[in-house]
């Protein structure tokens, strides 16, 4: 959210730990770990949740591919951590396509769009969590 506005506005941040990723989070309320159910994305999954855990905010995740080599860590991880899955894009060779040709993904059917719809709504809720508002008066 950006301060006195009443809108909401996202920042992609680069994928690992690195400071770049670092820097791109540190003013935010909300942060939204993306990653996909196999060995190598949960590995990175959980070495992104220990850089970004101490910053005290709140912490969700999406699945991307879901479904892909039915890999079931990530789901245990977030069990285990109590983060919120607050989305999963289905592998899907037309999402890819899409993608590819710069086209929104939200447009390929009614089904992605709700998608969507429910994960800025569950980030948004998210963000005006309990813990969100604790991590802000740190």
């Amino acid at each position: 959210m950006i301060a006195g506005t009443g809108s909401d506005a996202l920042v992609d941040a680069p994928p690992g730990v690195s400071c770049p990723a670092v820097n791109a989070v540190l003013d935010s309320d909300v942060i939204v770990l993306v990653t996909e159910p196999t060995p190598f994305g949960v590995y990175d999954f959980q070495l992104a949740w220990e850089a970004f855990a101490p910053l005290g905010k709140p912490i969700g995740a999406v699945v991307n591919r879901a479904g892909l080599g039915g890999h079931n860590a990530i789901y245990e991880f977030c069990g285990a951590k109590n983060l919120p899955v607050l989305a999963e894009i289905p592998y899907d060779r037309a999402i890819a396509e899409a993608y590819a040709q710069g086209r929104i993904i939200a447009d390929l059917s009614p089904e992605l769009r709700k998608i969507f719809l429910t994960l800025m709504s569950r980030i948004r809720h998210l963000a005006n969590s309990e813990n969100a508002r604790e991590a802000a008066h740190a």
